[in-house]
């Protein structure tokens, strides 16, 4: 924050560029700077604006030139900046443009959005879009295909960005009409199975949960929501109904013989109003699951090691996984909750 002290111009770019990406009042929550040495011309600011009316984020990186006399006079900072500023406002929009000219069906995205510029001498800066913060709604966006799945693309809309953690946030800790305790990390990584015939993948006999480090309150839909969408497929998904009577009949079963009655404590209606409400939490889930199902084994991580978020990020958005298996799940499951109007 003491950067915006120093440089009073950073914060009239920050409340420019919050203005045209339709944030009018914010807070700044965080502001990073480059290490010592990574910057020759100039330095780099990674800045998180929230929107106070919506919960909107919005990441923003910003690279100001040095202010310093002695070492603008010694490096061609004004004029190196000014040629960057030159290539995002007139040079790569021409290459987008005749990339569209000629029918190229999806633009390879090169750079980082330009949000916006400032030229002014001992002053140049350029706002760029903020793309090591990972968004796993764009990597689930583009599991959609324009002209077949605008229906759906429209309504995904709402998750892009900070927006599918602010959602998920929400629905983990909403209290509910009809509550109950949750495992919090319910997939098959965290079940042991006993299977019929010892050392064959056959019939599993048994089931048991573990891990229970992030055991909560909320409804059953985001446990059971969350095992279903991280490993079952389109196929299951439209016999929804079908296995949401199985569970139920098992809840209802079991909840008699403790001698209560399961129609007060969930009733059937209920639970199929909460999968239209909070079954979003396990899509999101699936969203991250289903990309750690897929990727090549020797990229996983290892979670014994020491590793800062920051890291697991970006091995994370590094990763090798089966991109067109990953597609088809994503592509099928959300269709399906745009079918439920779940969305």
């Amino acid at each position: 924050m003491e950067a915006l002290k120093v440089r009073p111009q950073m914060a009239t770019l920050i409340k420019n560029v919050s203005q045209e990406e339709g944030i009018n009042n914010y807070i700044i929550t965080d502001v990073k700077t480059n290490q010592k040495g990574e910057g020759y011309l100039g330095e780099i600011f990674m800045v998180t604006v929230k929107d106070t009316d919506s919960d909107k984020h919005l990441d923003v990186i910003i690279k100001a030139a040095f202010i310093d006399e002695k070492v603008r006079e010694m490096a061609p900072i004004r004029m190196s900046f000014q040629n960057e500023i030159n290539f995002y406002v007139n040079v790569y929009p021409r290459f987008e443009k005749f990339e569209k000219e000629r029918g190229v069906s999806q633009t390879v995205q090169l750079v980082p959005k330009c949000l916006m510029v400032y030229e002014e001498e001992k002053e140049e800066m350029l706002a760029l879009e903020n793309i090591k913060v990972l968004e796993m709604s764009k990597l689930a966006a583009n599991s959609l295909i324009p002209g077949e799945d605008d229906e759906v693309i429209k309504k995904f809309e709402k998750y892009a960005g900070r927006n599918i953690v602010n959602i998920f946030k929400n629905i983990s800790v909403e209290k509910c009409d009809y509550s109950a305790i949750l495992h919090g990390d319910c997939w098959s990584n965290n079940m042991l199975f006993r299977y019929e015939d010892e050392g064959h993948d056959k019939k599993p006999t048994d089931i048991r949960l573990i891990d229970w480090q992030i055991i909560k309150v909320g409804s059953p839909v985001c446990d059971l929501s969350y095992c279903l969408y991280s490993g079952a497929s389109k196929k299951v998904f439209d016999n929804l109904n079908e296995y949401l009577k199985i569970y139920y009949d098992s809840f209802s079963s079991f909840v008699r013989e403790l001698g209560s009655d399961p129609e007060k404590l969930f009733p059937f209606d209920a639970l199929k109003e909460h999968w239209k409400k909070y079954s979003r939490f396990g899509m999101i889930m699936a969203l991250t699951i289903l990309r750690m199902k897929l990727t090549n084994k020797e990229d996983l991580i290892d979670f014994r090691d020491d590793f800062e978020m920051d890291e697991i990020v970006s091995i994370v958005a590094k990763s090798r996984f089966c991109e067109e298996d990953y597609n088809k799940r994503i592509r099928g499951l959300l269709w399906h909750m745009s079918e439920l109007d779940a969305l």
